[in-house]
């Protein structure tokens, strides 16, 4: 599987790729600080999944501003500070899932 990180901090996306892993040890990676570099990425290697660690300075807005011009793109969105709304609105928009953070992260592969 090919994945595409969206964090500002290094070490949280270093620790997203580990848990994907989990999944695929095989994963292969792009990422970016912020919406500019994710967008650059998309231009060299489309991933099957976007995976967004959710910061405070990101919104609803930039995510269907981005969906608009990549329509097929499959988003999944890691958080823990988001309103019921914000979720509401992320999935109208097209994000195919919303996960809290504290959610165990030990994956059960029969359950997926």
């Amino acid at each position: 599987m090919r994945f595409s990180i969206l964090n500002s901090d290094a070490e949280r996306r270093d620790g997203l790729k580990a848990l994907l892993r989990q999944i695929n040890r095989l994963a292969r990676f792009n990422e970016g600080q912020d919406w500019r570099q994710v967008e650059r990425t998309l231009k060299r290697q489309w991933p099957d999944l976007l995976v967004i660690d959710w910061q405070d300075w990101m919104s609803v807005k930039d995510v269907r501003h981005l969906l608009s011009h990549y329509p097929d793109l499959r988003i999944a969105v890691l958080t823990d500070k988001i309103s019921p709304k914000v979720v509401g609105e992320l999935m109208d928009e097209g994000v195919r899932g919303v996960v809290a953070r504290e959610t165990d992260p030990c994956l059960d592969r029969a359950r997926l």
